[in-house]
């Protein structure tokens, strides 16, 4: 699974960080479990 985030303030008017996002999943004995969660926001991407 992967894609872009976006978190909020409280009062909905303006974005508080933007980002993205990669979960890698798997199959452990029946049960879906994350392997793997990798996130990046983009303030990290103007250093």
């Amino acid at each position: 699974m992967h894609g872009t985030y976006r978190v909020i303030d409280r009062d909905g008017r303006h974005a508080i960080q933007i980002g993205e996002f990669a979960q890698i999943w798997r199959l452990d004995a029946g049960d879906w479990r994350i392997d793997r969660d990798i996130r990046s926001d983009d303030s990290e991407k103007h250093e």
